[in-house]
């Protein structure tokens, strides 16, 4: 097995967890994402299950290993998924509400700036898991293309 850390039933619940808090209590606001994400696990630690206490240190790696710029933390195949799965919404059907807008107003840019901005960001896109690399990277020359006729179509107004 490539990956043997997540074969047990204890380390996916660690990264359930890790998942659903890795966002937890977000100002909304850019800044220093350290904050975020120290405020994320101290949220995990408030609400974990005294069940779940033996997990609290895998758990915090992977919140951790969301904060952005990423910041170097042992590899494993929790923080390839959770690094994935938090650049995924870019792949949603909702992707304009969530990244255009939603970032937009997080970092403190016009939605179009954000707009513009993909331009950069898009390509520059890398996957740590196999999943992700087969779904999402045919995905990005149609996301790119999509960005490029709503700034087209924004300056033709």
């Amino acid at each position: 097995m490539k990956y043997p850390e997540l074969a047990g039933r204890r380390s996916f619940r660690a990264l359930l967890i890790a998942a659903m808090f890795h966002d937890y209590a977000h100002s909304g606001s850019m800044g220093n994402d350290r904050v975020e994400v120290d405020r994320s696990i101290a949220e995990v630690k408030k609400h974990l299950l005294p069940r779940d206490s033996d997990l609290m240190v895998e758990i915090a790696t992977l919140v951790r290993a969301t904060q952005f710029p990423h910041i170097e933390c042992k590899q494993s195949l929790g923080v390839d998924i959770i690094r994935d799965a938090d650049i995924s919404q870019l792949f949603d059907d909702e992707w304009v509400q969530q990244v255009i807008f939603g970032l937009s107003m997080e970092m403190h840019i016009t939605p179009l700036k954000m707009l513009q901005n993909q331009l950069v960001f898009i390509p520059a896109i890398t996957f740590h898991t196999q999943w992700a690399k087969e779904s999402f990277l045919p995905l990005i020359d149609v996301r790119l293309a999509e960005t490029k006729k709503m700034l087209e179509v924004y300056s033709n107004i």
